[in-house]
């Protein structure tokens, strides 16, 4: 994990108001712009302050500005507790169809290198 690059983020949400802002309306766009890997990003993205606080310890409210107002931005009909059960569930899933997705264009890049060296003759005889 980059706890800097995690930090970063939070610290910037803490102070910036329209970094926050930014962040609430394109999440994924605004995080390419940091050294983040794709379980940070879906944290950060979801708002789950448990994965955030078993990676960086307790946070402090400050800290929690962007986490908890993103719980809000995407549930606020359900308690603070009923919301980060659904961010983790959610979190996971991100985590599960991305890795899908790199698998089936790894899957179809071997399948078409395999044709060039077929076509090419190249192949085993």
């Amino acid at each position: 994990m980059s706890r800097q690059a995690v930090l970063a983020v939070l610290e910037r949400a803490a102070s910036d108001t329209s970094f926050l802002a930014e962040l609430a309306d394109r999440p994924t766009e605004v995080l390419e712009g940091y050294e983040l890997d794709l379980r940070e990003v879906v944290v950060l993205v979801s708002g789950d302050i448990k994965a955030l606080e078993e990676w960086l310890g307790k946070l402090d409210e400050r800290l929690l500005k962007w986490p908890k107002c993103r719980l809000q931005q995407l549930n606020p009909e359900l308690s603070e507790e009923e919301r980060q059960e659904e961010v983790e569930e959610a979190a996971w899933d991100i985590v599960a169809i991305r890795g899908m997705l790199k698998a089936e264009a790894e899957a179809k890049r071997l399948k078409t290198r395999s044709k060039e060296v077929i076509d090419s003759g190249q192949g085993c005889p």
